[in-house]
C-alpha cells in the first residue's frame, strides 16, 4: 500500500514512525469507521503495523487495562495488533500481547467488568504484570526502530507536500465523497 508521508526525516526513527502513523490513521479511520470494513478485510501490512503501534501506545498511555477499554475488547484488532508485532520482529511484545489475548479469552466476565467501568482501571495483577513487562523492554527492542527498519526496507512511501497531504487524508478520512 502507498503511504503517502509529510516531510519529515526518513532516517529519525520517532519522525517517521509518527509521520506513518498519523499517515494511515486516516486510512483506518475512513475504512473501518466510515465504510464499517472489518480490520480482517483489509490485507496490508501498513494497517498490522498501525495496530501494533497503536497497542503500544495505549499501553503505555494507561496500561493493558485501557488498551482493552479503548478497543471495547475487540479481539479481531488484537489479534492484527499481534500480527504486527511479529511482522516487525517485537518479540517480546508480541508475547506480551499473546498472553493478553488468552487471558481476555479465558476471562470474558473480567473484559466485560473492564468494559462497564470509568474509568477503566480494574486492578488485575495479570494485566498488572504484563504492563511491567512491556514498560521494561529496552529501548532498542523497541516498537520505534523496529518498525521504522521494516518500513525502510519494505515499506512503499512517498514524501509529498502539506497540502497534498491534507487532501490525500481527507479522501482517506471520507472515502464515501469521491
Amino acid at each position: 500500500m502507498k503511504v503517502y508521508l509529510l516531510p519529515t526525516d526518513l532516517q529519525n526513527d520517532v519522525d517517521l514512525v509518527e509521520n506513518f502513523h498519523q499517515a494511515i490513521c486516516g486510512f483506518h479511520s475512513g475504512q473501518v469507521g466510515k465504510l464499517r470494513k472489518e480490520l480482517s478485510d483489509i490485507q496490508c501490512p501498513e494497517i498490522e503495523i498501525y495496530c501494533a503501534l497503536r497497542y503500544e501506545g495505549e499501553v503505555r498511555n494507561g496500561g493493558h487495562n485501557q488498551y482493552i477499554f479503548n478497543l471495547g475488547g475487540d479481539q479481531e484488532e488484537f489479534a492484527v495488533a499481534l500480527s504486527g508485532l511479529r511482522l516487525i520482529g517485537a518479540d517480546k511484545q508480541a508475547d506480551i500481547l499473546r498472553r493478553m489475548i488468552h487471558w481476555t479469552k479465558a476471562e470474558p466476565d473480567e473484559v466485560q467488568r473492564r468494559l462497564e467501568t470509568f474509568p477503566p482501571h480494574v486492578e488485575q495483577p495479570v494485566l498488572e504484570q504484563l504492563d511491567d513487562e512491556l514498560f521494561a523492554i529496552p529501548e532498542e527492542v523497541s516498537l520505534y526502530p523496529l518498525a521504522a527498519n521494516w518500513l525502510r526496507a519494505n515499506g512503499d512511501m512517498e514524501i509529498v507536500t502539506d497540502e497534498e497531504w491534507s487532501a490525500i487524508d481527507e479522501n482517506l478520512r471520507n472515502p464515501t465523497r469521491h
